[in-house]
């Protein structure tokens, strides 16, 4: 008799029903749903990949990756992507004369739940051409206009750089050789540190050596790009894509036929 007992106990525990885990298991009878990878997001049911035994599951985000979420999971906890705006328009582009960087941006409406897509960029931008010039716009005042090295990739591209074609199409094309200038930083603003969109002005730092690539489209009519300095001279620099951040540097050497390859490098415009 006690035997059948015990039996009958065993079978009634593993047809029970079995509470919603997720659905019901977090405070005052809601749903128990966390965000990021949470050991203590657990309850009891069952698993989404071991629908046949009533063990410890989790309610977590993690637990999409690690394939031990409640079976309800998906139904109490559902996906919630970020959200964002619209993007803005088209800043206007940072320089009068020549080649510079317009930017626009959109920003985070909602944060994504569960396991949610995560939010895209929150910024965008692209180089732009302004002709707003004069013959005496452009003195040799030893002020470097620069930009991150990853802008290159577009000079080097004939698919994607619209400047050189289109100075093809001029007839202005200068095919000069480029060349590296070599800086040490010895100072550089506020506005470069606190600017928290753009990592690669931490490259610009005081005590630095960077590498300055010159190479087509910036180059002058003799091949030069504005703002090289001159060797043991202190002289200035601007980033172009990032507001008011600017600062000092001294020329240490020049390599003509030279591409830049530090893992500090820059670009002249």
């Amino acid at each position: 008799m006690i035997p059948l007992l015990v039996f009958c106990l065993a079978w009634s525990h593993l047809w029970s029903p079995v509470r919603a885990s997720c659905r019901d298991g977090g405070q005052f009878g809601g749903a128990l749903c966390c965000q990021g990878k949470d050991l203590n997001c657990v309850a009891e049911g069952y698993r989404v990949n071991s629908p046949y035994y009533h063990e410890t599951c989790f309610c977590d985000k993690a637990c999409v990756d690690s394939r031990d979420c409640c079976s309800d999971y998906e139904a109490a906890c559902p996906a919630v992507d970020c959200e964002v705006s619209s993007w803005s328009y088209w800043s206007g582009c940072s320089v009068l004369c020549g080649i510079g960087v317009s930017e626009r941006r959109r920003y985070k409406i909602k944060d994504p739940e569960n396991a949610g897509d995560k939010c895209p960029p929150f910024r965008q931008m692209r180089a732009c051409f302004a002709s707003f010039c004069e013959t005496n716009e452009i003195p040799a005042n030893g002020i470097a206009l620069v930009l991150p090295y990853s802008y290159n990739a577009r000079r080097d591209d004939p698919d994607l750089n619209r400047m050189k074609n289109f100075l093809i199409s001029l007839g202005q094309y200068k095919p000069f050789d480029s060349y590296c200038v070599y800086f040490k930083v010895t100072g550089r603003n506020k506005s470069c540190r606190s600017n928290r969109d753009s990592v690669w002005a931490n490259i610009i730092k005081k005590g630095t050596l960077v590498c300055v690539e010159c190479t087509q489209p910036a180059f002058d009519n003799d091949g030069r790009c504005r703002g090289e300095g001159t060797e043991g001279k202190r002289t200035r620099w601007s980033a172009v894509d990032l507001p008011k951040c600017r600062g000092r540097w001294v020329q240490t050497s020049i390599q003509e036929k030279c591409k830049c390859n530090t893992g500090s490098d820059l670009i002249f415009i």
